[in-house]
């Protein structure tokens, strides 16, 4: 009864708990030679690795891109927020793209190397949240905002915003 109480527990100690987290053993090795006598020292070292956890794919998404038309006065200006999700790279570069009523008003591109205190480029599978500013020059301005993300794999995303004051 004590063996099989013992085989019980065991197969349940392995088996059963978390499905999200598996346990590898990793061994280090290392022989020494002194005087004539060898020793053998092995290390055994549990290492915890999660698997459920998902890394989500690149993205950019605009949180507040208004559907209406903004009603602040001439000379202020309106904050599109969004956020970038890194995915299985480093996300190393941004491009903002603004077009004023249906023509080139300005652009901006930013890069991971020379520009990091002025965008938090977010690193494998994390969430940078930012904003880019649109000022109003006159009733009835119409911007068009678009903006690209690549990361070290040279995957890309974009997303684009209308703003009508």
């Amino acid at each position: 009864m004590k063996k099989m109480s013992l085989v019980v527990l065991l197969f349940v100690a392995l088996c059963g708990g978390d499905e999200n987290v598996s346990k590898n053993i990793n061994e280090i090795t290392s022989t020494t030679e002194f005087l004539g006598v060898q020793t053998t020292t092995t290390l055994v070292e549990p290492t915890t690795i999660i698997v459920d956890k998902e890394i989500e794919d690149l993205n950019i998404e605009i949180i507040n891109c208004p559907e209406d038309v903004v009603d602040i006065e001439v000379g202020e200006s309106f904050e599109i927020s969004f956020f970038v999700q890194a995915g299985y790279a480093d996300v190393t570069s941004i491009f903002y793209y603004f077009e004023l009523n249906g023509e080139y008003y300005s652009r901006l591109p930013l890069d991971k190397e020379n520009h990091s205190e002025f965008f938090d480029f977010p690193t494998v599978n994390k969430k940078t949240e930012s904003g880019t500013f649109v000022e109003k020059f006159a009733d009835g301005d119409i911007y068009l905002v678009y903006i690209d993300v690549i990361d070290d794999d040279l995957n890309s995303v974009s997303t684009e915003c209308e703003v009508n004051f």
